[in-house]
């Protein structure tokens, strides 16, 4: 490569010529790579696309792992890593937050997605919710199960009153204690 540099550069009279001559051909093979990271009059921001129609798009075409990270490298107490996504009004946001670095939040495993958390964080799961109850809706939009604010569990009802478990519906078991 070297030579080709000089080679080249021999034909231009001044010393300055060559350098110049030298360094256009070292930076003529990127001027054939196509930018695709845009920042057009829009206000949008594109990574891997040169329209983006949002204030952030990322796009890549690849098969394989194509990730958005962030990181906070401390481990103080109140390190945090997240995404927030709101409009500033009160409850009128969602968020996803790490305050440790070995668990997952959203995932997916063949054609279903996964809320989990990593064998490292041994008080497992919490399922929180300021105000309302916490329901499942498998297979479509109807609630099946329902945690009521007072702690009451619900299943196949979405109201399960006063009752610390209400079912609607048969009930199969080896064995119940009555106390």
């Amino acid at each position: 490569m070297r030579n080709i540099f000089t080679t080249i550069s021999s034909y231009v009279p001044s010393t300055w010529g060559r350098a110049r001559v030298g360094v256009l051909f070292l930076l003529l093979p990127f001027a054939f790579y196509a930018q695709t990271n845009t920042f057009p009059d829009s206000g949008n921001v594109g990574i891997g696309t040169v329209n983006p129609t949002s204030i952030l798009e990322v796009e890549k075409n690849f098969n394989g792992s194509t990730m958005l990270t962030i990181s906070n490298n401390d481990d103080g107490n109140s390190a945090r890593r997240g995404i927030f996504i709101g409009n500033g009004a009160s409850g009128s946001s969602v968020y996803l937050l790490s305050t440790s670095p070995n668990y997952n939040v959203v995932d997916s495993w063949g054609n279903a997605a996964v809320l989990g958390v990593d064998s490292q964080l041994s008080n497992g799961l919490i399922v929180r919710t300021s105000k309302g109850s916490i329901r499942f809706q498998p297979a479509g939009t109807s609630d099946k199960i329902v945690f009521a604010e007072t702690g009451n569990v619900g299943i196949g009802t979405t109201n399960p009153g006063t009752w610390k478990l209400a079912v609607n519906g048969n009930i199969r078991a080896k064995e119940i204690k009555v106390e």
